[in-house]
């Protein structure tokens, strides 16, 4: 009784340390804007710039990424993978250190 009374207290203390360095990293990440590779899995952005070669931004301004589009991060294991316009698409970390962001409220 007293090991799971131990593991319950030690698995709050982590969840609680685990929320509490997120909120710090999303404080010195994505203060008012960052880049899509700065923030985390579920977050929610608006794209306000992309600072890539003229034709890597023509492509993704084609497939729904411009200035302005809302998009969601729905997974970061190798690049980003990003939920825009109903679609998935999948970026590699270059490019998504790229793309300028301002983290929206979920």
């Amino acid at each position: 009784m007293n090991l799971l009374r131990l593991w319950k207290s030690w698995r709050a203390t982590k969840a609680a340390r685990v929320t509490q360095e997120r909120v710090m990293l999303d404080a010195a990440l994505c203060a008012p804007s960052c880049t899509l590779a700065a923030c985390f899995a579920g977050d929610r952005a608006t794209v306000r710039q992309l600072q890539c070669t003229k034709a890597d931004a023509m492509r993704l301004r084609s497939l729904g990424v411009y200035e302005g589009a809302k998009v969601g991060i729905v997974d970061r294991r190798n690049g980003v993978l990003l939920d825009v316009c109903g679609s998935r698409l999948a970026l590699d970390a270059t490019m998504a250190g790229a793309i300028v962001v301002d983290p929206t409220p979920a």
